[in-house]
């Protein structure tokens, strides 16, 4: 648990930081930054408590903070009528993001602050899910129904939701289940059979730096915008990406020997 908070904390405490002073530096400088003024303390605050403002968006590691934190406690606590209890809570937050109260209920509050809890009541029943799933081996259990009837049952219910659900809400959750879809359609591929080993590891290298990826992204895309005068695209989103997957390469590289790697992986 201390390893998978300090894998968390670092990078949303240092890069916020680190915007933070060299943005401002900049423009006592030379009059000259990204957002054309300086950043007030208040903002970084903000961005802290918040997990988002308007110069990096870490909303992602902050459901993941709350909700390492929330497990870990709830680990101690574990029962099945306390499990009962949570995933008709989760309910409720499908029922909320379906029907699009979440936003009725937040839009009072400042942006900022409505977009995380939004992103929390959207994480939550996911997480709930996943760990009810993993306790009880849920998966394997379905699986001996068969592959493709629980396919088709996870689809009819995606297209379902997706037909009937609420437009314009703040996130409807045919999203999530069609995110549990696509996780499951990966989840029967029988890799060991058709991967052989050595593609594994191209995998396995492609997916090293998703924090760091998903850390620079929001930095490096205005940079890109500016300099390559590129408009959003497939291909600006790739060419993102892969900018930001080489510095974290060589970030970690660099800060292999001590905790500022977790800033890029």
């Amino acid at each position: 648990m201390k390893l998978k908070l300090e894998r968390l904390f670092i990078p949303y405490l240092i890069w916020p930081l680190f915007i933070w002073c060299f943005n401002n530096l900049l423009y006592l400088t030379i009059e000259k930054n990204r957002f054309g003024r300086m950043i007030s303390f208040k903002e970084l605050k903000l961005q802290i408590i918040t997990g988002r403002m308007f110069f990096i968006q870490l909303w992602f590691i902050f459901n993941l903070l709350i909700l390492s934190i929330f497990f870990f406690i709830i680990s101690f606590l574990y029962g099945y009528i306390f499990m009962l209890i949570l995933n008709l809570v989760s309910i409720i937050c499908y029922l909320i993001q379906h029907f699009g109260d979440n936003y009725i209920l937040y839009s009072q509050y400042k942006d900022c602050i409505a977009h995380s809890i939004g992103h929390l009541i959207i994480s939550f029943p996911i997480a709930i899910t996943a760990f009810t799933f993993n306790r009880n081996n849920l998966i394997n259990y379905l699986e001996n129904f068969g592959h493709i009837p629980l396919f088709f049952l996870i689809l009819l219910i995606a297209l379902f939701l997706f037909i009937f659900g609420k437009p314009n809400t703040y996130n409807g959750v045919d999203k999530n289940i069609f995110s549990l879809f696509i996780f499951y359609c990966f989840h029967s591929i029988p890799l060991n059979k058709y991967l052989k080993n050595n593609f594994k590891t191209i995998i396995y290298l492609l997916t090293s730096f998703t924090q760091g990826i998903y850390c620079l992204h929001n930095i490096i895309k205005f940079y890109v915008f500016r300099v390559f005068k590129l408009s959003v695209s497939l291909f600006s989103c790739f060419f993102i990406y892969f900018i930001c997957y080489i510095i974290s390469f060589f970030g970690k590289k660099i800060f292999f020997r001590n905790k500022l790697k977790y800033l890029f992986i």
